[in-house]
C-alpha cells in the first residue's frame, strides 16, 4: 500500500494546531522579537512564502516540539503562506530580508500574540 504526502494543510490540520499552539505552547502572550525569510532559495523562483516569527515569552517556561523546556522563553513559528504553519528549531538562515519582510518587522515588532483562531468550520 502506498501512501502519498500531503503538500499542504487542510481545514482539520489546521484546526489541530490551533488547538495545540493554544493548549501545549505557551505562545500566547508572547511577544514578536523579529521575523526571518524562512525561504532557502530566491524568493521569486517559490511559490509560497515561508516567514520565521521569532517570538519571546513573558515569563516561565515554553516547550519546544522536542518536548524539552527552556528557561530562556524563545520560540521559532514557522508560517508558510497556504501550506502550513508549526514550530520550529530551525535557525533563521543570513538572507537579506525581502522587503516584505521588512514591512512585517516594522509593523508586528513588539507586539503581543493574543489568540489564535481559525476563521469559519474547519476553513483554512
Amino acid at each position: 500500500m502506498s501512501f502519498k504526502t500531503k503538500s499542504r494543510f487542510d481545514g482539520l490540520d489546521v484546526s489541530a494546531m490551533v488547538h495545540h499552539l493554544r493548549q501545549k505552547t505557551s505562545i500566547l502572550g508572547s511577544k514578536v522579537v523579529n521575523v526571518y525569510d524562512g525561504d532557502a532559495g530566491d524568493s521569486k523562483t517559490t511559490q509560497h512564502q515561508t516567514y520565521l516569527f521569532k517570538l519571546a515569552s513573558t515569563g516561565g517556561t515554553t516547550t519546544s516540539n522536542t518536548g524539552d523546556a527552556s528557561a530562556n522563553a524563545k520560540l521559532l513559528l514557522l508560517i508558510e503562506s497556504g501550506v502550513r504553519f508549526h514550530t520550529t528549531n530551525s535557525p533563521p538562515t543570513g538572507n537579506l530580508p525581502s522587503n516584505f519582510c521588512m514591512k512585517l518587522r516594522k509593523h508586528l515588532r513588539n507586539l503581543r500574540l493574543e489568540s489564535i483562531t481559525q476563521l469559519g468550520f474547519l476553513d483554512r
